[in-house]
Parts: C-alpha cells; sequence; structure tokens
C-alpha cells in the first residue's frame, strides 16, 4: 500500500515507519511532507491508498488541517494522528471527512496497521455505494422520463381514439332521435336523453383523465398557463382556495424542466389535500435572474421536521428527485401553525 505520511516531528516519523514496516507481512510503501501544502503536492504528483495526517502542522493546525486535505483529496481515505484524546474532537473528525482518529500516545503497530487497512476497505465500500446510488438515480430519471411518454401516449391515444369514438356515438344518437318516429313517445326520448347524457359524462370522464396524465396545455401554452389550469382545477376538486401570483405570460423552459416544476407542483398540492389541513394555497411562479422560482404556501398546520427528512415520505423524495434532475433546488419549510412552504428553482437554461 502506497501511504502519505504528513507529519513533521522526526520521533514520530521513525516510531510510524518502524510500526508500519515490522507490524504486517502487507509492504507498505512510506511517503512523507512535514507541511500540508508539501503533502498536497505529493498528492498531486501520485496516487496513494491512504493518509496518515499530523494536525499540528507548521503551516496548519487543528480540524482546518483536515479539511482543507480532505476538500483537496475526497477520494483518499484519510487517518488522523492526534495528540490529545478528546472525543468531541474525533466525532468532529469524522464528521470532517476522517476515516478514522488515532491519539499518538496510546498507537501500536497493530492498532495503525488495522486503522488503515480499514479506512481504505471503507472508503471503496463509500464510493461503491456512491456508485450504486448514482447508477439508481440515473435509472429513476429514465424511468420518469419514460413514464412521462408513457402518459403522453396514452393521453394521445385516449382523446384520438375514445374521445373521438365517444363524440361520433353522441351524433349518431342525436341523428337517431331525429329520424326515429316513436322517438316522440315519452320513454323513447327519454330512453335517448338518457343515452346522450351518458356519453356526456363519459366524454367528460375521458377528458379528465387526458389531463390528468398529461395536460395538453403544458405542451401547447407553456409552464404559466399550465400552473394556472392546475390552480383552478385543483379549486374546483378540492374546495381549497387556490390563487396564482404570476406576473410572466409564459417562463421559456424546455419539456424536461417544464414538467418537473408541473409535477412538483402537482405533488406538492396533493400532499396540502392529504396532510395539511388547509384553507387557502398561494402559488407564485416567477424568473429571477435566470431562474424559474416555484413556491406553493399554504395555511395549514405545518409540516414537522422529522417530516421533512423521513426516508418513507416518497411524496417529498420524488420532489427532491425531480428537482436534482433538472438541476434545480427544492426546499420545504413549515412552522407548525403556520403553514409549509415549497420553493423550487430551476435554471431556465
Amino acid at each position: 500500500m502506497q501511504i502519505l505520511l504528513i507529519e513533521d516531528n522526526p520521533g514520530d516519523i521513525r516510531l510510524l515507519q518502524e510500526y508500519l514496516k515490522e507490524g504486517s507481512t502487507c509492504q507498505f510503501q512510506i511517503v512523507q511532507a512535514d507541511r500540508l501544502s508539501r503533502g498536497l503536492e505529493r498528492l498531486a504528483e501520485a496516487c496513494f491508498d491512504a493518509v496518515l495526517l499530523d494536525l499540528s502542522l507548521p503551516d496548519s493546525q487543528g480540524l482546518d488541517t483536515l479539511v482543507r486535505l480532505h476538500e483537496a483529496v475526497k477520494g483518499v481515505p484519510i487517518v488522523v494522528l492526534t495528540g490529545t484524546e478528546d472525543e468531541a474532537l474525533g466525532v468532529q473528525l469524522i464528521q470532517a471527512g476522517a476515516q478514522d482518529y488515532l491519539v499518538k500516545g496510546q498507537v501500536t503497530g497493530h492498532l495503525l496497521i488495522r486503522s488503515i487497512r480499514h479506512a481504505a476497505e471503507r472508503k471503496r465500500a463509500e464510493e461503491e455505494l456512491q456508485r450504486t446510488l448514482g447508477e439508481l438515480r440515473t435509472l429513476s430519471r429514465r424511468l420518469e422520463v419514460v413514464r412521462e411518454e408513457e402518459r403522453t401516449r396514452i393521453a394521445r391515444e385516449l382523446h384520438d381514439e375514445l374521445g373521438m369514438r365517444m363524440t361520433c356515438l353522441k351524433l349518431d344518437l342525436s341523428r337517431l332521435q331525429s329520424v326515429i318516429k316513436d322517438a316522440s313517445r315519452p320513454k323513447v326520448a327519454e330512453m335517448f336523453r338518457s343515452m346522450i347524457e351518458q356519453v356526456d359524462a363519459t366524454i367528460a370522464a375521458v377528458q379528465g383523465l387526458v389531463a390528468e396524465l398529461r395536460p395538453g396545455v403544458l405542451d401547447d401554452l407553456g409552464l404559466v398557463a399550465a400552473i394556472e389550469w392546475q390552480c383552478r382545477d385543483f379549486e374546483r376538486r378540492s374546495g381549497i382556495r387556490c390563487l396564482l401570483d404570476s406576473k410572466q405570460e409564459d417562463i421559456p423552459l424546455d419539456s424536461a424542466r417544464a414538467t418537473a416544476a408541473f409535477r412538483i407542483c402537482q405533488e406538492a398540492l396533493t400532499n396540502v389535500v392529504r396532510h395539511a389541513g388547509a384553507q387557502e394555497i398561494r402559488v407564485h411562479l416567477d424568473k429571477l435572474d435566470g431562474e424559474l422560482l416555484l413556491e406553493i404556501h399554504d395555511d395549514g398546520q405545518g409540516i414537522l421536521p422529522e417530516q421533512d427528512v423521513d426516508a418513507m415520505s416518497l411524496g417529498l423524495l420524488g420532489m427532491r428527485e425531480r428537482a436534482s434532475a433538472v438541476g434545480g433546488a427544492f426546499q420545504i419549510v413549515g412552522l407548525p401553525g403556520q403553514g409549509t412552504t415549497v420553493t423550487l428553482r430551476v435554471p431556465c437554461t
């Protein structure tokens, strides 16, 4: 294993080198640097399996030493060497990116070698986990694209096929009613009226399904018009007042970003019905500094912090993933009794 030792104390350097040479059958190749700046130079010149880092160096002291090193080489596991046993400092070191930390006066050869090996293994496991998460996100985004394409296809089929057929059926019934002599009889006339009403109801239901699957207004008139339609439709169905505030007639966005914003707004409104107990929702839509700004604020009970970070909140997770997929930023803030605000920012280009 290739080890970079960043340490300026000659006695500690000799001791650590002896530990690594004598305590293991594994071959450790040690490169030494007596300053953080020189350690960073060594890391730029060659690849290392791990870094042993002293926090007290001539050009850097304390936790900042680790922070600077970790920012420069996030792919290399770091084991910190510290002269004092401080549990609070140990927690800070781990949080700042160290894989492990050792107190100099308590170091043994076995402990040092085990720490280096475990640090390297943990770092490899973290990288594998991040790679897997990246693949899952890529798959999730692809599935979302496929789902949206399928919604569009089904909506088109419903509109073009079923909707058209129902309209033709209604016309045929109306013509049949006019040519059948018995249609003047009360019972026959009532049957025709009933059939036409059923056809009208079916046409309306098909139109509703088409709009829910993929509202044509989003593709035809843009995001602002689609959000306005969404607010009106939501208010009609839920009975909750929903007001749109937008000074923009249109905000040019590509299809992916417009769809993400529309679906996030849709999910946010759905969450209000399910959880908020709100009486009014205000949706703000604007373009600021080259970004789309979408805010949905309700006057309900307010989301709790633990609900915001709950991994099982699939609706919130879905909104975050949609925002991330198009390079946007998603935030949700709630105060008990003061409502909840969902904020989305997405680059327009």
